[in-house]
């Protein structure tokens, strides 16, 4: 298993063949784990993974001068897609949280604990988060919704997106593929969809989890214990929902009826 992750099967393996040459992503992550094992206790470490996952939200969003070196600098440009970018993301981002637990507990267990003005801010600014992320779901279902109800605006965007370039293809064309762009959209963002509802419960919980723990209304036991639930649950159901979406709908492998394509 530690081979493959290092080294996929497309790989190319001298004298065992398969695969082509080229760097994977798995080894990243592979020398970041040992960063954060062999060096946790240090003061920069928490830094040096913030600004690890900071450059790989870089390169991953394909912001100016990384993408250049995504594309043409071995070996980051066989990396692929963004979101081989983010398999590595998973493992500083887990240290950072990781840090950020222990030194909640640590403040909170010490005589030193965190001033009335940090937990203010907390709140203030979690408040503000949560808000901001319920709210953009709720302002999204009903934008798609209503541009999904108005063809006028449909051949707007389509006119404006080709107001200086040349259409291959027929309007109606463009239509169809806007038309399925958005109906995905508002199926991953709809209220309805039980893999986006499932985590922003959890955010929220896990939110109300460390305020009540800051203000001393659980104890570091019981916050210990939620915590490790938490962490638990979101295994499963990350592991659940890529699951679920990966099966093929019967009706793609239905040899009595026309392909879908020609639908």
């Amino acid at each position: 298993e530690l081979i493959t992750f290092l080294l996929p099967d497309y790989i190319h393996i001298p004298f065992i063949g398969g695969g082509a040459p080229g760097f994977y992503v798995g080894a990243m992550s592979f020398i970041l784990a040992l960063l954060g094992i062999l060096f946790w206790s240090r003061k920069g470490m928490p830094a040096f993974f913030a600004w690890s996952y900071a450059a790989i939200l870089g390169f991953s969003f394909r912001f100016p001068i990384l993408s250049l070196i995504n594309d043409h600098l071995p070996p980051f440009s066989n990396f692929g897609g963004q979101f081989r970018w983010m398999v590595i993301g998973a493992f500083p981002l887990a240290y950072i949280s990781a840090n950020g637990y222990q030194k909640l507990k640590d403040s909170l267990s010490s005589s030193e604990s965190l001033s009335e003005s940090s937990k203010r801010l907390f709140i203030k600014w979690g408040n503000i988060f949560l808000f901001a992320i319920f709210a953009g779901v709720i302002f999204i279902n009903i934008f798609i919704k209503y541009l999904l109800s108005s063809e006028s605006l449909r051949n707007k965007i389509i006119s404006f997106y080709f107001s200086k370039r040349a259409m291959n293809f027929p309007l109606e064309h463009y239509l169809n593929v806007l038309n399925v762009a958005l109906s995905d959209i508002y199926e991953i963002f709809s209220i309805f969809n039980w893999r986006l509802i499932v985590p922003l419960i959890l955010l929220l919980v896990s939110y109300l989890l460390i305020k009540n723990f800051i203000e001393g209304k659980i104890n570091s036991l019981n916050f210990k214990k939620i915590t490790i639930g938490l962490v638990v649950f979101n295994i499963i159901f990350v592991f659940s929902a890529q699951f679920s979406s990966a099966i093929v709908p019967r009706k793609i492998l239905d040899l009595n009826s026309p392909p879908p394509i020609v639908e």
